[in-house]
């Protein structure tokens, strides 16, 4: 499309393009949903009428306040409220791709960038906790 309109790329300048933050936080956004699908597959085959798999619980940890015994997937569940964040910063991520000849500055922007890869690590750390720790290990 560039080379049929003459356009050549432009040279590095102070301001980067906000399509390319959004496409990061596309990329995360989207990695997250993939984790998401895992760990609420996780949660369903984890419900006490399924048992099928069961996610890590240390042998300090408490279940339920109201049912000690339960064994509540907690990390499956933070799993899931990460993407759900990740996929938030990505709408504010597309909704600041258009600006005013490039003038506008955004602190979400700066924002959203350094929160999403807080969150990215977060999810890749519990997906690894989720999914690397069996039952009984230490």
């Amino acid at each position: 499309m560039c080379q049929t309109l003459g356009l050549r790329p432009v040279p590095a300048t102070q301001v980067i393009a906000r399509d390319r933050h959004a496409e990061y936080l596309y990329a995360c956004a989207a990695l997250g949903t993939t984790i998401e699908a895992l760990a609420t597959e996780v949660r369903h085959l984890q419900r006490t009428e399924v048992g099928e798999v069961e996610e890590y619980f240390s042998t300090n940890q408490k279940g339920s306040s109201a049912m000690p015994h339960k064994r509540n997937p907690i990390t499956a569940e933070r799993l899931t409220g990460l993407a759900r964040v990740l996929r938030g910063y990505l709408i504010s991520g597309l909704e600041d791709v258009a600006l005013w000849h490039e003038r506008d500055i955004s602190t979400a922007r700066r924002a959203h960038r350094a929160s999403g890869r807080k969150h990215d690590r977060l999810l890749r750390r519990d997906e690894d906790d989720l999914f690397d720790r069996r039952p009984g290990d230490p």
